[in-house]
């Protein structure tokens, strides 16, 4: 059995999604010691319907990019489940600041 790869997010995932960075991790609604996600762009596959890319955008021009491909295609969590992850993962106020790809 073959490893499996990072799986894309469906666009009912994407509304999930973005339900919880709104009532969570939004200027609206932050949550301290958390990313606070000021633009949420999604990057859609047309040709299958799903979301293989996310870019969350923080204040200062902050933002941490997830994706399915490349070095990320054969992670075994789907994007879904890491940009999850990545938003309940306490951290502190320096690394909030920090540009990252993950």
């Amino acid at each position: 059995m073959g490893t499996k790869m990072s799986r894309p997010m469906s666009i009912y995932e994407l509304l999930a999604l973005h339900k919880i960075v709104y009532d969570k991790y939004s200027p609206v609604n932050p949550t301290r010691g958390h990313p606070c996600v000021k633009y949420m762009d999604p990057v859609i596959d047309m040709r299958y319907g799903t979301i293989i890319g996310v870019n969350m955008r923080s204040f200062g021009g902050s933002s941490t990019h997830f994706h399915v491909m490349n070095e990320s295609r054969d992670l075994k969590e789907s994007l879904f489940d890491r940009i999850k992850t990545w938003l309940e993962t306490p951290r502190n106020t320096d690394e909030q600041q920090q540009p990252q790809s993950a």
